[in-house]
């Protein structure tokens, strides 16, 4: 089975004008700080390695990447697929789990909602929790009682 969490077609911010605004933004600067960021949340994302600045190339590179070489190909996943997504998600639009739910060509889908308004679900232990029960329960179903 395929399980995806929190998959990224389209992103919350910068609408339908994404594209346009990456490449106007990147004439100016190769990197966007991200917003909203506490000093602590700056320096844990720092010993973490984690981006402190989102690569505008790379943003803009996985944008045509997706468009170009998955949403087309969603049909021909025909394996069962599992599509687990936080609909409050800060960062990623829940229209892309939607679309992926909708695009898969598989005849066993399931699309589930998590609750929370996180972009890691797997940094909160209960929403893991809940992540694996769903994961489990959809790739060993319960066998028919004879």
């Amino acid at each position: 089975a395929l399980v995806v969490v929190n998959p990224a077609i389209r992103y919350r911010t910068g609408g339908k004008f994404q594209t346009i605004g990456l490449k106007i933004l990147r004439l100016f600067t190769p990197y966007y700080k991200k917003s909203g960021l506490t000093a602590a949340e700056l320096e844990r994302y720092r010993q973490l390695g984690s981006m402190t600045h989102w690569p505008i190339d790379g943003i803009f590179e996985t944008y045509q990447y997706i468009k170009n070489r998955v949403v087309p190909h969603l049909k021909k996943i025909q394996i069962p697929t599992l599509v687990m997504a936080i609909a409050d998600d800060p960062i990623v639009h829940s229209d892309s789990a939607r679309l992926i739910h909708d695009q898969i060509g598989s005849v066993r889908k399931k699309l589930v909602w998590l609750p929370g308004k996180t972009h890691r679900p797997f940094r909160d232990e209960r929403l893991l929790a809940m992540m694996i029960q769903e994961i489990q329960a959809f790739t060993q179903p319960e066998l028919p009682q004879k």
